[in-house]
């Protein structure tokens, strides 16, 4: 699960038709190199699907929104908070503290630890979300606004639980889970 800044303003360009290198490069005032890792590692990630096409005047790739079910929740977030910047919520420390308090009411001790970050920047990253409304206290404990961020704990939902396998969770209860695969080789 990684999401950085230039990934998330990359990612925002391709909803809005920036679908080569050339032209996010010349959009964000990047390197073609520099933008060619970015969307690799959106590749990689399963946000964005590279596409041959001969049409295009000096590219021979273009970059598509994936169909996994978090690129989509996450496109249509975009779209529907257009003036909102996602790269300074959504990307490293933030959104692996989000993931870790998207479903129950958590400590903030218990979801830096979970999230796997420095309790001094699951604080900070804490008070910011929660000064957005994206965090809900009660009580010394927090969870996403799931209310008032419906799109951004659909997304939150589907990035957390996406798996690459060919197969099915059958039963899952806190950080265990029994999945059923197609493929007997692993």
């Amino acid at each position: 699960m990684k999401l950085s800044k230039p990934m998330l303003q990359a990612f925002k360009l391709i909803i809005h038709d920036y679908n080569t290198i050339a032209q996010l490069s010349q959009k964000l005032h990047k390197s073609k190199n520099w933008i060619s890792e970015v969307v690799s590692e959106l590749e990689e990630e399963g946000f964005i699907a590279k596409e041959s096409s001969f049409s295009l005047n000096k590219s021979r790739k273009t970059i598509s929104i994936a169909n996994t079910p978090y690129a989509l929740k996450l496109r249509d977030l975009m779209i529907e908070y257009k003036t909102i910047d996602f790269s300074q919520i959504l990307s490293g420390a933030r959104l692996k503290l989000l993931s870790a308090l998207c479903f129950d009411w958590k400590t903030l001790n218990a979801a830096s630890s979970l999230a796997g970050i420095s309790l001094i920047a699951a604080r900070t990253s804490s008070k910011e979300l929660a000064n957005r409304g994206i965090l809900s206290r009660q009580h010394r404990m927090q969870r996403v606004n799931s209310k008032a961020w419906t799109l951004l704990f659909d997304f939150l939902k589907e990035y957390r639980n996406f798996s690459r396998l060919n197969g099915s969770v059958k039963w899952k209860y806190g950080n265990e889970i029994i999945f059923e695969i197609d493929e007997p080789k692993l």
